[in-house]
């Protein structure tokens, strides 16, 4: 039940809303409590801030009502100021941006910081504050902290499109802790709606990460007379998925020259060797010189001027407009006639920051929603996975989607996708099967191949940013990003050229394979470390360490265990097993009889 009695943690709460460019801000301890909410009313608008009581935190919501529909431009249902120690971490990201940073406390008098991110985590030994909303969204949110002499003020702000009208406007729901951060995570995640529906994670194999969009009939019959020739493969792998490269150009969404017998004769075939076919496919995304996008396109998604978005040198569709839904419809239901059971949809994260809609009812994510509702319509029981897809829309229709940045053979995208994973695990098979990206292994140690990498023009450029950034996997590295995707419980899809593996790294994907399950591993160190290294999954430890120095990790066992990647047996010394691991080294320790 809502309480009277406001959290200390949070300072002197308010909230505020901006209505035709004017902000109100109020302070939440100076309303009157009525019916279970704070209550404020002025004039034309009536604002109600409830708060309830969890196990390890809060759930606050604030709702706005008006006499007759009409358009917000932003609320926040929480502004609060959060004292904070020295040497406290906060986590930052901004789209594909992420990382770390150490606030500056009481000493650093002329330091500020500026974080956004979805949520708010600031933490240091465990302990922290903790504010991110409940899924499902509605509206565009973000959470901005301002950081300064060891008080940081956090806000969490809505935004509508602009063209969203309604009496009505409902944050989601806010869940706030303050303390040990670990049961608090773990409490949110048991807030979630369960949307999963018992779809397994998805095992197979996908052409994106070694050819990129170089792919063609004859890359296609190599990888899957491989599969079909190692037991291990042919005995765990189920999906076989074409990524980028077969359609003429996004926007035109037929297969081009390196396809000619057509996607029908390209889904027999992999069903031929005995696998399900998969298909990648951006559905709101049409090349601005695709013939489908310089006079037919009508149900583009429009700015301020009423001209049409554009993403990347792609105009973007909306997925409100009748034009549209008949374009998505024709779309998928020509896949499926085509034999795809298995649907790759990317680059619709777009819609997370759309400000006007065709249908003035929609926000960002109930468009999003709408989409992947309209693809189950024509795909049926297929399996779709949303790759760009925002976890926060919690669609129904999803049954499994991308936790974050796309994986490199480089060590820069390890960390990049564990930022981006660490604080997501909670949610496979609760709001969809995770899927952290492929399992590759190629480098100098795992393969014969001089080319194992697309051209990169800035390779060797030292400003570049982290995009493909670094050496290629070495050995430890490649044993150890598999003991990342290990450790998800979530899809395992394979993406080097498996012709030109050596033995280690054929090694590396049969024993994973081998041990996968579908359980999430969960981190025993997180908010201690900003990259978790211990994680337990059932009976099994896996340790990875992320950093740059050598260190001793210890986890308790009461029985021998065997290390995958060396096959050694192990024997626990007084109720704990010991592993000393270099930079970027790994250790999966399992009980085997």
């Amino acid at each position: 039940m809502p309480q009277t009695a406001l959290p200390a943690f949070l300072g002197s709460p308010r909230f505020s809303f901006t209505l035709d460019g004017v902000t109100r801000t109020v302070s939440i301890g100076s309303l009157p409590f009525s019916d279970g909410a704070f209550v404020y009313e002025d004039g034309d608008v009536t604002a109600r801030w409830t708060l309830r009581t969890a196990v390890h935190g809060y759930v606050a919501r604030l709702t706005l009502r008006f006499p007759a529909a009409r358009s917000v431009d932003s609320f926040s249902p929480l502004i609060a100021r959060v004292a904070y120690p020295a040497g406290t971490h906060a986590v930052r990201k901004k789209g594909i941006d992420s990382g770390f940073r150490v606030l500056p406390d009481a000493a650093d008098s002329g330091d500020e910081a500026l974080i956004e991110a979805p949520a708010a985590y600031l933490y240091r030994d465990g302990q922290g504050f903790l504010a991110r909303p409940l899924y499902p969204l509605r509206f565009d949110e973000n959470c901005r902290i301002r950081a300064a002499k060891g008080e940081a003020e956090v806000e969490m702000t809505a935004v509508p499109p602009r063209s969203f009208e309604s009496d009505t406007f409902e944050s989601a729901a806010l869940y706030l802790a303050s303390g040990a951060l670990a049961p608090a995570l773990d409490e949110y995640f048991t807030l979630l709606p369960q949307l999963w529906h018992g779809q397994r994670a998805v095992t197979g194999y996908n052409t994106w990460d070694y050819y990129f969009t170089d792919i063609d009939e004859r890359c296609v019959e190599e990888n899957l007379s491989v599969i079909e020739n190692v037991p291990v493969y042919r005995e765990n792998l189920r999906y076989f998925t074409l990524d980028d490269g077969w359609q003429a150009i996004q926007g035109d969404w037929y297969a081009n020259f390196r396809f000619p017998h057509g996607l029908s004769a390209a889904a027999d075939t992999i069903r031929a060797h005995g696998l399900i076919p998969g298909i990648w496919s951006a559905p709101l995304h049409a090349w601005t010189l695709s013939s489908f996008a310089q006079r037919r396109m009508t149900g583009y998604l429009r700015d301020e001027n009423g001209d049409p978005v554009t993403e990347d040198g792609m105009y973007v569709l909306d997925p409100t407009h009748p034009d549209t839904i008949d374009f998505v419809r024709e779309l998928y239901t020509r896949l499926y006639d085509a034999g795809f059971r298995l649907y790759k949809v990317d680059y619709v994260g777009c819609l997370r920051h759309a400000r006007y809609f065709y249908d003035k009812t929609a926000s960002q994510y109930d468009a999003l929603r709408r989409l992947f509702a309209l693809i189950r319509e024509c795909v049926h029981d297929s399996v779709i996975i949303g790759c760009s897809l925002p976890v926060e829309a919690a669609s129904p229709d999803a049954d499994a989607g991308r936790t974050g940045i796309d994986i490199h053979i480089t060590w820069n995208h390890v960390l990049w996708a564990m930022e981006c994973y660490q604080h997501h695990w909670g949610e496979h098979r609760r709001i969809w099967v995770n899927d952290i990206d492929f399992l590759v292994v190629r480098g100098p140690e795992t393969d014969d191949d001089p080319q194992r990498s697309t051209i990169d023009p800035a390779r060797h450029n030292p400003v570049r940013g982290r995009w493909r950034a670094g050496d290629d996997f070495c050995l430890n590295e490649a044993r150890s990003w598999a003991a990342v995707v290990l450790l998800t419980g979530g899809s395992m899809n394979l993406s080097d050229r498996l012709a030109v593996l050596n033995g280690e790294g054929r090694a590396i994907l049969e024993k994973a394979l081998s041990l996968r399950t579908e359980t999430a591993a969960v981190p025993l160190d997180q908010f201690v470390r900003d990259y978790p290294c211990v994680w337990k999954q059932g009976s099994r430890y896996i340790l990875v360490n992320f950093g740059s120095e050598t260190e001793t990790f210890s986890v308790p066992s009461g029985v021998p265990m065997r290390e995958l990647w060396t096959d050694r047996r192990v024997t626990p010394e007084n109720g704990r097993i010991s592993v000393t691991l270099s930079p970027h080294e790994s250790a999966v320790f399992y009980e085997h009889a």
